[in-house]
């Protein structure tokens, strides 16, 4: 009885130990971790989580600042929202190609993308084509556990990472370039 007693103390008092130890190493960091709300801005990344987080808002939103071209990889993309931007952006000038996994192609919004000037690309190399990312200019990339739909944004637990970073740009276009050459150009019906 007294050594179980004995041993339940020295484990609590271990326990006690290190809660403080790692509290106070925390607060001398020069770099603790935060919480991080809904919607965090830190430097040049912001983060947001749904359900309702306004991940698809979020992501419209850094669609209407595209100059130049908007490269997508996505596994599910059944939101009309993000969809519906895109095909703006093209019919103002903006070069948008997508690339969709082709498992999923047909309950998506690719027909409604390709016919409106998209150029779409259905990528079936793979078991799935997994990725869920845009590729904004020469700055931004967005990525994320988010697929495109109304689902992700309301129902799921997903997260959203939105990162300015032209060094990080250039690797995501790099592998997306890598997709497209095994890719399949849907024509638009």
């Amino acid at each position: 009885m007294r050594l179980q007693s004995f041993l339940t103390t020295s484990f609590a008092c271990c326990c006690f130990f290190i809660i403080g130890y790692c509290t106070r190493w925390l607060e001398d960091s020069p770099n603790p971790p935060e919480i991080i709300p809904q919607a965090q801005k830190t430097d040049d990344i912001c983060v947001h989580f749904s359900p309702n987080g306004g991940c698809t808002n979020e992501i419209m939103r850094n669609l209407g600042l595209a100059k130049k071209q908007v490269r997508v990889f996505a596994y599910s993309f059944t939101s009309e929202p993000i969809a519906q931007t895109l095909i703006l952006l093209a019919m103002g000038g903006i070069d948008v190609q997508v690339i969709i996994d082709s498992g999923s192609a047909k309950r998506s919004e690719a027909d409604n993308l390709a016919s409106n000037g998209v150029k779409v690309y259905l990528d079936s190399k793979h078991a799935i084509m997994h990725s869920k990312v845009i590729i904004i200019d020469d700055d931004t990339v967005i990525s994320g556990s988010f697929n495109f739909s109304k689902n992700a944004e309301e129902r799921n637990h997903e997260n959203l990472i939105i990162i300015k970073s032209p060094k990080l740009v250039k690797l995501y276009l790099n592998e997306w370039e890598k997709h497209k050459q095994h890719s399949q150009l849907k024509a638009a019906w």
